[in-house]
């Protein structure tokens, strides 16, 4: 089931609007990663999207070979640091947030897609949360049903 996600991965790194809200290195021209991030989000001032099935939002179509594999889409980010490297946890929201639309441009598709995605629908809103056991990072979360044909 990871073909789609790659499919995705790919799609998502080629966008202009992504790549301006991404975070990138000389390994990793846009942070687009699959299953875990490969690049060092913390203390980057950037945002990282990660990839991943997350098993299926609906049951198998019984009539044809259809499939509704669901998406899980992770933002990691990271916010702006002052000289003395004092952060604002709000900066790394925004950051996310403005990723997080560039995305869901993308991928909120329900009259299809070119990733041999026949349609692909937000299951739910982004969802916040602060990491505890980092400087400042937020981490988002949101869920994408797509119908495979």
């Amino acid at each position: 089931m990871t073909t789609f996600v790659e499919a995705v991965q790919v799609r998502l790194a080629s966008d202009v609007s992504v790549q301006a809200v991404l975070g990138s290195s000389d390994i990793y021209p846009t942070w687009v990663f699959q299953d875990r991030p490969y690049a060092p989000v913390e203390g980057s001032q950037r945002v990282a999207v990660v990839l991943s099935w997350a098993g299926s939002w609906t049951t198998p179509n019984t009539h044809n070979t259809m499939k509704f594999p669901r998406l899980r889409v992770e933002f990691l980010g990271d916010p702006t640091r002052g000289e003395t490297g004092q952060t604002r946890v709000q900066d790394a929201r925004n950051k996310i947030a403005l990723a997080h639309e560039a995305v869901d441009k993308v991928l909120h598709r329900v009259d299809g897609s070119d990733v041999r995605i026949l349609r692909s629908s937000r299951l739910g809103e982004l969802d916040l949360s602060w990491e505890p056991e980092t400087d400042g990072m937020v981490r988002a979360e949101v869920y994408y049903g797509l119908g495979l044909g």
